[in-house]
């Protein structure tokens, strides 16, 4: 081993140089603070923008470890005079002994008699040469732009570095992204050698861009044509026309505006929309039919745009309807095709699954067609619940594996890094690894990363994560990434694995009590479990899980379980836990919904259990629990998943019967608006009860709501009879919009009504 004792130096030569001396001071009574050993960095006479970062991360780690900042002198300097500043060993970064040549990003670390030589491509890689050698070998480690750990040196410190490092790296990928909110920060990303969006695309032109290109509020009334031919005529919510040479005119011309503005853009998007209704005209079908697959006439088009543009990149996407690839038509040398995994099951890796296999076998026909331009968009975390458990952890390395046996170039991992997600730090500096190099042991880099992040709670942590990995593969279920806990409620989060989990985050909670740094982690580890009890309590108020027990035929609501929700609410504000799904849901407006959920509409609810009449049925992909669901007191929420039935495109008649003739004066009925995933307000709802002679009786019509509104939320129609009147039945008619509105980005395709709980008093 090499002992560096309070000594090092570094240099950069070839490209350019830095070294340093690490400084330590002693208590010297007579003479005041006396300098054991002289600090040195030393830098080129002429530097460049990768030497100056390299130096800020080597001094920064430093000054964090509590050595730093070293003083700077000049490499010319250095040269001439190095017996005045070589003390002990010397860290070399910027040359190497083999002049070796690297790539834009790869680095070398080597080691040669009292010497240690790092080094690195003019991109990158001196960068990731300093940052590998601080996380490696000094021990240092970044689990977020906010929360990193360095060990404190001092003047009796010695570090160790192995005699013999011959260390070459270059990255399996080129481009490498984990997306979230950390890649906002540079630091992170260096130690993490990661992309974000904004370092290669211009904003707006990273996916979906066809509307951009050829907007249709501009486009569509003057040339219909240019859009989607769908059953018979166009439309301007769909895809584009791409058989039309005057589409690929337009195109070019107007991603020419935009490249004219940006130069310094290397990568753009030219892609389709984020739905289906691609062009069924006879030109499109014809492609479509000779190349066997809608991706034929899209890569075409891409084709003949990239072609115009040589020195840029144009990315266009594999996805949904393009996934497989075409017969006949290849990318030009300057596309890349995104292929995206979306529709699959995490529950096991893509060579795993039967269901996985046509994926499997594109990505290995897109492979074929073009190898090196291929770039995967993966998905790792649940988007409608990004606090629950989401057992993949044992899938990600042999899908990046996979990716890396078929030439894939990119890869883009579609989670969401940022405190308070599931794993958003341990996912990330997992993925990461495997993204430059996918063989890395996952036991060590799991076990470095939990020991140093959890600290005396790390066997409890590993615990869980190996009893949930476990229960997941034993219950045999598939993880969907539009799924909700509910799902999994008799499978992993069944009522004795939850119980088993809790105990585990008893006890770490209890180790770290001291450390207000890892007990906080520890709390945000635990919140997932936390939020899967009470999602599925939301589906169970008067079971076992749920919140309401039975006491002389009154239903009362658990006081265990308003705690359990508050302790979770101020868990997530402290913790910084906010963000809860894709769609903006966060701790403190699911507390509220929660709140409201589980308010119960039971005491003098003449609805209450009561027999429920749908024309026409519900949805089958939204059936829930069938209509019982809408007289069950149980209120939904904002989350489209729970507790609501769905139509698309449909009115709807819901008819109540109370069983026998009862006084009421009220009646209402809840429905939902969700934009974003195409769920709007009716139009209307219109109230009859059938009165004791037989005949009904219009109470009103509610209007109050449509779908103009672009807000997420829930609103109950309400109707009230003048006086007590005794009825039997209740019918509410719902004019539904059936159609997206018009401010909607996907204006004219079918809108969803979403409906819930019936009240009657």
């Amino acid at each position: 081993m090499m002992k560096i004792i309070l000594g090092l130096i570094f240099v950069i030569t070839t490209q350019c140089v830095f070294a340093f001396d690490l400084v330590h001071v002693q208590q010297n009574p007579k003479k005041g603070m006396e300098a054991i050993h002289k600090a040195i960095l030393v830098l080129p006479d002429l530097g460049s923008p990768q030497i100056d970062r390299a130096e800020y991360l080597i001094q920064d780690a430093l000054t964090k470890m509590g050595i730093g900042p070293l003083v700077i002198i000049n490499y010319s300097e250095f040269k001439f005079h190095p017996e005045k500043h070589i003390l002990y060993a010397k860290i070399v970064i910027g040359s190497n002994p083999d002049y070796l040549v690297f790539g834009p990003e790869d680095f070398g670390i080597k080691s040669k008699g009292n010497l240690l030589f790092l080094d690195g491509g003019n991109k990158k890689g001196i960068v990731y040469a300093v940052t590998t050698f601080v996380e490696d070998y000094l021990h240092g480690y970044v689990f977020s732009p906010t929360e990193f750990s360095f060990p404190s040196w001092d003047q009796k410190s010695t570090i160790s570095i192995p005699d013999e490092i011959n260390r070459v790296e270059h990255p399996a990928f080129a481009v490498r992204m984990v997306n979230g909110s950390y890649n906002d920060s540079e630091w992170y990303k260096d130690y993490r050698k990661l992309y974000s969006i904004s370092d290669l695309w211009l904003k707006g032109y990273y996916v979906h861009t066809f509307n951009k290109l050829i907007d249709p509020k501009i486009y569509f009334e003057n040339h219909p044509e240019y859009f989607s031919m769908v059953g018979g005529k166009r439309i301007p919510y769909g895809q584009l026309c791409l058989s039309n040479q005057e589409v690929v005119k337009t195109i070019i011309e107007n991603l020419g505006v935009e490249i004219q503005n940006h130069p310094e853009i290397k990568i753009w998007s030219v892609s389709q929309n984020d739905c289906y209704y691609q062009c069924e005209c006879s030109e499109c079908k014809k492609i479509d039919e000779e190349e066997g697959s809608p991706s034929g006439a899209m890569l075409r088009l891409v084709n003949e745009v990239a072609q115009n543009y040589p020195n840029k990149i144009i990315t266009t996407l594999a996805y949904q309807y393009t996934r497989k690839p075409p017969r006949i038509t290849r990318p030009v040398d300057n596309v890349w095709v995104t292929l995206c995994s979306i529709e699959l099951d995490r529950s096991k890796s893509m060579v795993e699954l039967a269901s996985s296999q046509s994926f499997v076998d594109d990505l290995k026909g897109w492979s074929e067609l073009g190898g090196g331009k291929l770039k995967i968009w993966d998905y790792t975390v649940q988007f409608t619940n990004y606090l629950c458990p989401f057992p993949n952890l044992d899938v990600l390395q042999p899908n990046i594996q996979l990716f890396s046996k078929n030439n894939v170039s990119a890869v883009f991992e579609q989670g969401n890094a940022k405190n308070g997600v599931e794993w958003a730090q341990l996912k990330s500096y997992l993925i990461s690894q495997w993204l430059w190099n996918p063989n890395a042991s996952k036991e060590d880099l799991q076990k470095q990363f939990i020991d140093a992040y959890y600290g005396p709670a790390s066997f409890e942590i590993n615990q869980y994560i190996s009893l949930l990995n476990e229960n997941a593969r034993k219950s045999g279920i598939g993880l969907d990434i539009y799924g909700n806990p509910a799902q999994y409620k008799n499978a992993f989060l069944s009522t004795e694995n939850i119980a088993d989990y809790q105990k585990i985050f008893q006890d770490a909670l209890e180790k770290t009590k001291l450390d207000s740094a890892f007990h906080a982690r520890v709390w945000v580890a635990y919140l997932p479990v936390m939020y899967s009890i009470l999602e599925i309590s939301k589906t169970d108020l008067f079971g076992t899980r749920g919140w309401y027990t039975e006491q002389n035929g009154k239903w009362l609501k658990r006081q265990d379980m308003v705690s359990f929700l508050d302790t979770f609410h101020q868990k997530c504000l402290s913790t910084g836990s906010m963000e809860f799904d894709e769609n903006g849901m966060n701790a403190e407006k699911y507390y509220q919904e929660t709140l409201k959920a589980t308010q119960v509409t039971v005491d003098g609810n003449l609805a209450f259990h009561q027999k429920i009449n749908l024309l026409p049925l519900s949805d089958p992909r939204y059936t829930g629990e069938g209509a019982s669901r809408l007289t069950d007191g149980v209120h939904g929420t904002t989350n489209w998943k729970l507790n609501w039935l769905g139509w698309e495109g449909k009115d709807l008649v819901v008819e109540l019967d109370l069983n026998k003739s009862k006084p009421i004066s009220f009646v209402s009925i809840g429905t939902l608006n969700y934009p974003k995933s195409w769920i709007t307000y009716p139009n209307s709802i219109k109230a009859e009860v059938l009165l004791t002679n037989g005949k009904w009786q219009f109470i009103g019509e509610n209007n109050q709501r449509n779908a103009s509104d672009e807000h997420a939320g829930t609103f109950d129609y309400v109707f009230h009879l003048k006086s007590k009147t005794a009825v039997s039945k209740v019918r509410l008619t719902v004019n539904a919009s059936k159609q997206l509105p018009e401010w909607h980005p996907y204006h004219g395709n079918k809108s969803w009504l979403f409906i819930d709980e019936v009240e009657v008093r």
